[in-house]
């Protein structure tokens, strides 16, 4: 009894001698899992609201070994994302998401640094442009008409569909289309189920998932054991190839492209979606980004654009 109050006491007397160590209130952690118990229930929003009620509308909470703030009012979030957003703007490391980002290459998990900035300015320069949406909404109306045509001879007979699945290949659709210039449809014209529907999904399905290191990073270890980091670098090869058989299809019609090009002495601008974009920039350099792009920073691009569907 009298070791465990010596403890308590040098650990109160190491937070008073630290002035920097200032966190703000919050329950108390239970020893190695912190606060995570707090969080078990099915409606963790509706505890983080209940421990607003007590604890005030910002709150210290220890999740695992990791420390983490909680804002539950609109002057506190107001304060963290507009008036301290440069040391708030980088998102926390999670190992999925780190891995389907090629090591936070892309614009979504990168840290907040020159790489992120310059990836920004390009993504709206050549994608965001109000330009480039315009150019793009023929293909969203022709997608859209193949819904409807699709859900039209769906219904025709009384049938149920799943209108889930046609939402998810409609959306596939407009994305492939604009990342890598064709549709994704098992049938042309059709909005069913669509090609890599599983792989994508599994993609998905997995940036939602938190592992053990994410909350313990002393016992990621753990990951490996449980087959969990196995399963992910299995979905990650089977993306990472559709990835690299669609940058080689795209070198291919590049050099097409330029070989018509010397042969007809004309300037053949043909850069219609991401892909081509990116496969210019790295070759030329001639885009915004003011930097060589590598192989994985086009892939890590390519993910997010993707997964943004």
């Amino acid at each position: 009894m009298l070791f465990l109050l010596f403890i308590v006491h040098l650990r109160r007397r190491r937070r008073a001698l630290n002035p920097h160590r200032r966190l703000p209130p919050g329950p108390p952690p239970l020893p190695f899992i912190g606060n995570l118990h707090e969080l078990l229930g099915d409606l963790p929003h509706i505890t983080l609201r209940n421990l607003s009620h007590t604890y005030g509308p910002l709150i210290h909470l220890k999740l695992g070994q990791v420390p983490t703030i909680i804002a539950s009012s609109p002057e506190t979030a107001a304060e963290i994302l507009k008036t301290q957003d440069v040391v708030f703007c980088s998102r926390p490391f999670f190992a999925t998401t780190d891995r389907f980002s090629y090591g936070g290459l892309d614009i979504a998990f990168s840290p907040y640094n020159d790489h992120w900035r310059r990836i920004r300015r390009f993504v709206n320069a050549e994608i965001f442009s109000a330009a480039r949406v315009q150019d793009f909404k023929a293909v969203r109306e022709e997608e859209v008409g193949a819904l409807l045509k699709t859900i039209s001879m769906a219904s025709a007979g009384g049938n149920g569909f799943n209108l889930s699945t046609m939402m998810l290949c409609l959306f596939n659709n407009l994305i492939y289309r604009k990342v890598f210039g064709k549709r994704i449809s098992a049938v042309p014209g059709d909005c069913g189920r669509s090609k890599h529907h599983e792989m994508i999904m599994e993609v998905v399905a997995f940036t939602s998932e938190i592992c053990v290191g994410d909350f313990f990073p002393s016992l990621a270890w753990l990951d490996r054991l449980t087959s969990w980091r196995g399963r992910l670098e299995k979905t990650f090869r089977a993306m990472d190839r559709v990835f690299e058989q669609e940058i080689e299809e795209g070198m291919k019609r590049r050099r097409g492209r330029e070989e018509e090009k010397s042969s007809m002495g004309e300037d053949i601008n043909a850069d219609s979606c991401l892909l081509d974009i990116l496969l210019k920039c790295q070759d030329e350099m001639d885009c915004s980004l003011g930097f060589l792009l590598t192989r994985d920073m086009i892939k890590a691009v390519l993910m997010v654009s993707l997964l943004s569907s």
